[in-house]
């Protein structure tokens, strides 16, 4: 399914304003095109933003690992607000 061009009387590219009634059934697909790569681009940063949270979680938690090896004691017991 693909998105449908925006209802916008005009289109913004690099600080300009073009008006979406002149563009041609070529144009108009590379602008739906254009909206459909925005949306995946945004989606795609999200998703970065999102495992790159999980990855911080991990190497904390690895982290706690190796100290409770080496030491015998729970730092994240410690440090909890329980």
């Amino acid at each position: 399914m693909t998105n449908p061009i925006p209802r916008a009387e005009t289109v913004r590219l690099e600080d300009m304003d073009y008006p979406v009634d002149l563009l041609s059934t070529d144009g108009r697909g590379a602008l739906n095109s254009f909206v459909q790569t925005e949306g995946h681009l945004m989606y795609l940063r999200n998703m970065e933003a999102v495992l790159t949270k999980a990855r911080n979680a991990y190497i904390a938690d690895l982290k706690d690992e190796i100290l409770k090896g080496r030491t015998g004691l729970d730092y994240s017991d410690m440090l909890s607000d329980d």
